[in-house]
């Protein structure tokens, strides 16, 4: 009985399956790193005073309690 081939279908399977898992890893790490310059700025903004999607300062929308008497 010759298990030749199924040793390479073996082998070749297991070979794609952890290059899938290193590309998944490697793809994740990209967004990661994406997000992290995001958050950079962000932090930058908000130590200068800047807000993320506004240029102005956001505004209560609520009533004040105080001032309705």
């Amino acid at each position: 009985m010759d298990t030749l081939t199924d040793m390479i279908t073996g082998y070749a399977l297991a070979y794609l399956i952890i290059g899938g898992l290193v590309a998944s890893i490697w793809w994740r790490w990209r967004g990661l790193k994406a997000d992290a310059r995001v958050l950079e700025q962000l932090e930058a903004n908000a130590e200068n005073g800047l807000e993320a999607n506004s240029p102005r300062k956001s505004q209560n929308t609520q009533a004040d309690p105080a001032q309705a008497r």
